[in-house]
C-alpha cells in the first residue's frame, strides 16, 4: 500500500473518532454543570475546563477563565480556526476520504459524506435552540457509529483496515485520558471534596459521558468510586474505551502490519512498552502521585507514538482541507493542460 493512502486512512479514522470524543467532552461539561455543589468550595468553570482538556485553550479567542457555554460550544463545534472542532474533524475526514475514494466502499464514503452534508443544519439548530445540545451530541455519536459500522462491516480485511483501526484506537486512548482528566480541572482534590456527594456524581458523569456506566456496574459489581473509575478507565481491558484496551488494539494492528510487510517496526515496540506499563501500573500509586500528572504523561506518550507510527510508515503531515483544495486545483490545471 502507498504510504499516502495509509496516511489518509489513518487520519480519516482519527478525525471521526476525535469528533465523537469532542462531543463526549461537551456532554461531560453539560452533565457536570447541572450537578449541585455541596462542597462549599468554588468550582472551576466547567466550560473552561472542557476547553483545556480538549487541548483547545490556546485556540480559544475569548476569556478562557470565564468562558460561557455558548462560547465554548461554538469553539468546540463550529470554529474553523480550531483544528479539533467537530466541523474540522468532519471536513478533514471527508477530504481524506475523497482523496482515496477508490479504496473505500460506497457505504464508508456515504457515511462520511452524509455526515458532512448534514452538519450545517445541525450547527444551525444548535445555535438557535439551547436545549438542542444533547440531541446534537447524540447525532455526532450516531454519525461515528454509522461510519464505524460501515468500516467493520464492508471493508476487506487487509492492511488498509489495520491503518483505520490504529487511527481509531490511538485517538480513543487520547480521548479517554482527556475525559478522565476533566475531573482534575473541574474539582481539584481536597480532603473535603474526595468522597463527597459532588465528587461521587462527577465520577458518574464521567462514566456516562464515556458511555460505560452500565458496563462499569456489570463488570465491577460495585458502587462508583474514585479508585474504581480510574482502574476501569485506565486498566480494564473488558472496557472497550479503556486506555489499556485501546493500546492493546493498536499493538494488535501494528503486529498484523508487520506480518503483511514482513518487517519489524519501532512503533510496535513502543506501543508494547506503553501497554505493559499500563497493565502493571499501581492505580493507588497513580492517584497518590497525581492522576493529572499521569494522564498528562500518557497523552504526551500517545502523541509520540503517533509520530513514530508516521515515521515507520512514511506518513506526511495529515491532509487538511486547504491541502485537498490546493491538490484539486493542481489536478484541475494538469487536466486542462493535458486536454
Amino acid at each position: 500500500m502507498l504510504s499516502r493512502v495509509a496516511e489518509n486512512l489513518f487520519w480519516i479514522a482519527r478525525s471521526m473518532e476525535r469528533a465523537d470524543n469532542v462531543a463526549r467532552l461537551i456532554d461531560t461539561a453539560r452533565r457536570m454543570v447541572t450537578l449541585p455543589n455541596e462542597s462549599g468550595r468554588p468550582l472551576a468553570n466547567e466550560w473552561s475546563s472542557i476547553l483545556i482538556a480538549a487541548g483547545a485553550g490556546s485556540t480559544f479567542k475569548g476569556d478562557l477563565e470565564h468562558a460561557t457555554r455558548e462560547e465554548a460550544v461554538e469553539h468546540l463545534v463550529a470554529d474553523p480556526d480550531n483544528p479539533s472542532s467537530i466541523y474540522n474533524c468532519f471536513r478533514n475526514a471527508r477530504e481524506n476520504a475523497r482523496a482515496i475514494r477508490f479504496g473505500l466502499t460506497s457505504e464508508v464514503w456515504n457515511s462520511l459524506n452524509s455526515g458532512w452534508n448534514e452538519l450545517p443544519a445541525q450547527i444551525s439548530m444548535l445555535r438557535t435552540r439551547k436545549a438542542y445540545l444533547a440531541e446534537f451530541v447524540d447525532w455526532v455519536k450516531v454519525c461515528q457509529a454509522q461510519y464505524r459500522g460501515s468500516v467493520e462491516g464492508t471493508l476487506v480485511r487487509d492492511d488498509g483496515l489495520e491503518f483505520l483501526r490504529i487511527g481509531s484506537h490511538l485517538e480513543r486512548a487520547d480521548a479517554t485520558a482527556r475525559i478522565l482528566d476533566v475531573k482534575y480541572h473541574v474539582l481539584l482534590p481536597s480532603l473535603g471534596a474526595i468522597g463527597g456527594t459532588l465528587d461521587h456524581y462527577q465520577w458518574i458523569s464521567l462514566l456516562q459521558a464515556v458511555g460505560v456506566q452500565r458496563a462499569y456496574h456489570f463488570v465491577t459489581k460495585s458502587d462508583v468510586t474514585r479508585d474504581g473509575v480510574a482502574a476501569f478507565l485506565i486498566q480494564n481491558e473488558v472496557n472497550p474505551r479503556s486506555l489499556s484496551y485501546s493500546l492493546y488494539r493498536v499493538v494488535q494492528s501494528l503486529t498484523q502490519l508487520e506480518e503483511y510487510y514482513d518487517r519489524q517496526t519501532s512503533c510496535r515496540i513502543r506501543a508494547e512498552v506503553m501497554l505493559s506499563g499500563l497493565r502493571t501500573a499501581d492505580i493507588e500509586q497513580i492517584l497518590t502521585d497525581g492522576l493529572h500528572e499521569y494522564l498528562t504523561w500518557f497523552i504526551e506518550s500517545v502523541s509520540n507514538l503517533s509520530h513514530e507510527i508516521g515515521l515507520s510508515f512514511a506518513f506526511a503531515p495529515p491532509l487538511t482541507v486547504e491541502d485537498a483544495e490546493e491538490k484539486g486545483e493542481t489536478e484541475g490545471q494538469t487536466q486542462s493542460q493535458g486536454t
